[in-house]
């Protein structure tokens, strides 16, 4: 019967001493391995090492992305009270010096003070109310159009327009109103579906905002007269916590108008109570579009049915918010949708 050596694992027929090493393999007590090294060669431990290292990297990117989403947010929230380029009735662009900039006293040109109240009375402008709620200047309220039309819906057609206008309109959707705007876009060739939202050229858009399925619950209008570039924040601040805010920012940049064609770039992003996060959570939703007078632009997907906050009755006092207490909306029966409209200075 051969066995095995205690020491060095050599096989031998039975015998007091290992022919190999010498050791009495009758009298051999090997040393047992310290706790350290016991733990060393457990490969649990390696495997929580890992997924540890794996943990503290994951958190440092998660945290840098952060970073620069808030840096981004408050540059282009900024770049409203900076010198913008603008463009001229003539259609010549300059640069509009703001109060943060020095003039030359000797210089003919208006005055500081002159240039920045001469900017549009549109642009785009941030209230902290005494209740904590946040919104930017907006449109006297639409009244109902007569046949039951939503109200807002026909700000097109009412607008005095002397100038190319911007209008960014929020409205609650049906989803089978939702699906009929995705089929529509997507006969355009212009259409694209990503996991978090969904977004497209829209044809007919103001024929679609004045269907029954669709709900509008706000309108922003913006002068193209004398910005390129606006940004305002629809939302509130936490009660325990004033500097988080829960809500969005529409921040929109002009390319160029050429022939009835607007080609802009625009970007939602929401600051909103996600399960799983004590603090609230930044999410950007960014996309480029080129539309007329008669096409228009949607996003969808943007706002979650709940904002994770125990007392929503500070945000939805924001009429935008208003969908949070839609039993449609918290049912997944309807979505917001952000639909960008062009008009066309006579």
């Amino acid at each position: 019967m051969l066995i095995k050596c205690p020491r060095c694992s050599f096989q031998q027929p039975k015998d007091q001493y290992c022919a190999q090493c010498g050791v009495d393999m009758e009298n051999f007590k090997p040393i047992k391995p310290s706790f350290f090294q016991s733990t060393l060669k457990n490969p649990l431990v390696h495997l929580s090492l890992l997924l540890a290292a794996v943990a503290g990297v994951g958190s440092f990117i998660y945290q840098q992305n952060q970073e620069k989403l808030d840096t981004r947010v408050e540059y282009l929230k900024s770049t409203s009270r900076r010198a913008v380029p603008t463009i001229a009735s003539d259609g010549s662009q300059k640069v509009v010096v703001t109060p943060n900039q020095t003039a030359d006293p000797s210089s003919s040109e208006p005055t500081n003070a002159q240039q920045a109240a001469a900017l549009d009375d549109t642009a785009v402008s941030e209230m902290a109310s005494s209740n904590g709620i946040i919104e930017s200047a907006s449109p006297p309220p639409v009244a109902p159009t007569p046949g039951g039309q939503n109200p807002q819906a026909s700000v097109v057609n009412t607008t005095r327009a002397t100038a190319p206008h911007l209008l960014v309109t929020y409205a609650e959707v049906g989803l089978s109103a939702l699906n009929a705007i995705m089929n529509s876009s997507r006969n355009t060739g212009q259409f694209m579906s990503l996991v978090d939202y969904t977004a497209g050229i829209l044809p007919g858009i103001q024929r679609v905002l004045n269907s029954p399925d669709v709900t509008v619950l706000r309108t922003e209008e913006r002068s193209l007269e004398t910005n390129r570039s606006f940004s305002w924040f629809l939302g509130t601040k936490l009660p325990n916590d004033p500097n988080q805010e829960i809500g969005l920012t529409t921040l929109f940049e002009l390319n160029d108008i050429e022939q009835n064609v607007l080609r802009g770039n625009l970007e939602i992003l929401r600051s909103w109570r996600e399960p799983g996060y004590g603090e609230p959570q930044k999410k950007a939703f960014p996309a480029q579009f080129e539309i007329t007078p008669e096409n228009g632009f949607f996003m969808a997907g943007i706002l979650p049915p709940t904002s994770g906050l125990t007392n929503e009755s500070s945000l939805t006092k924001i009429d935008l918010y208003k969908i949070l207490n839609s039993a449609r909306f918290k049912a997944n029966q309807s979505e917001l949708v952000i639909f960008v409209q062009f008009q066309k200075a006579p």
